[in-house]
């Protein structure tokens, strides 16, 4: 017997919506996946406000992604919201709007729950080494989600304020991009990072598993060049060599020429520069041997974590 699920993930940048028919076996069949860009936390992170263009923008794609739960009549609905609803003083009341005008219930949560559920989602849809340690990074709107992983199972998580959308709102993103512009962001990623523990630091040659964003325009990015007339792979991986030379691309590039770019977004056009120089960081202290990118995340994880209760 299926029922069929709404799982909803409300993001800084991006409200996300996965619609699908779920097995007994927890198996998902895709019938809709869809996001829609609303930048709820547009110029409000710094002050923990959602600004009142952001608030009404959010209200209205809730209601059209009401019409679409009752357009495909889904039995149960899943939804959480994230950094930047998490962060406003007037999240919640955000939150208790969204429920009176569309009767959805949406669960505000903490950065660690959110990378459980982003690991639950990718452990879901992985076939992983038991004995191979692996990093799970989700670079987000608000938030950088970071998952140390081994046979299913986490080691460490944590959820640090590195989050795209945050960035720029401390380094606005010039156009065209000068050489100058990355020491003084460089220098504040590698101090938000150096909290990270001793023991993960004196990991030898990791895997990354990239999620969605950044990572995802990405894939796009290199598939595009590398395997051209196949369809774009659940999952695709590619080395650390083949990363930079398509973070270089993006570097050199206009605002107006990154907008052209396989798989770019409108949101990511400059967005993506900052998730870059989060890999680039990040990069230094955990060098990969080899980057994955998974397309099962949070959305995911919400379904899961349904069926293993």
């Amino acid at each position: 017997m299926t029922k069929r699920i709404a799982a909803l993930d409300l993001g800084t940048n991006l409200f996300h919506i996965l619609i699908a028919d779920i097995s007994s076996q927890a198996e998902i069949n895709p019938i809709l996946k869809k996001d829609f860009m609303v930048q709820i936390g547009e110029g409000g992170m710094s002050a923990k406000q959602i600004l009142p263009a952001a608030y009404q923008r959010g209200l209205t794609t809730m209601r059209d992604i009401h019409q679409l739960v009752t357009t495909y009549k889904v039995d149960t609905v899943l939804g959480c919201a994230t950094s930047a609803i998490r962060d406003a003083e007037n999240g919640k009341a955000f939150i208790k709007e969204v429920f009176q005008q569309t009767g959805i219930h949406i669960d505000i949560i903490q950065g660690r729950k959110e990378a459980e559920l982003i690991h639950q989602g990718v452990i879901g849809g992985a076939d992983l080494s038991e004995d191979k340690e692996l990093l799970l990074i989700d670079i987000g709107g608000g938030s950088v989600e970071l998952i140390l992983s081994k046979g299913g199972n986490i080691i460490w998580l944590d959820s640090l304020q590195l989050g795209a959308a945050r960035l720029a709102e401390k380094f606005p993103v010039p156009d065209p991009i000068q050489g100058s512009y990355f020491p003084p962001l460089t220098s504040y990623i590698h101090s938000v990072l150096s909290q990270l523990p001793e023991y993960l630091l004196t990991q030898d040659s990791l895997s990354w598993i990239g999620v969605n964003g950044a990572f995802e325009t990405l894939s796009h990015m290199i598939a595009d060049k590398q395997v051209k007339g196949q369809a774009f792979p659940h999952r695709f991986q590619f080395d650390l060599e083949t990363y930079q030379k398509a973070a270089g691309e993006l570097y050199v590039a206009t605002r107006e020429e990154r907008a052209q770019f396989p798989g770019m977004v409108p949101v990511r056009i400059d967005n993506i520069i900052l998730a870059c120089a989060v890999i680039e960081v990040l990069a230094e202290i955990l060098p990969p041997n080899m980057i994955q990118v998974s397309q099962y995340a949070l959305l995911e994880g919400l379904i899961f974590e349904q069926f293993n209760d």
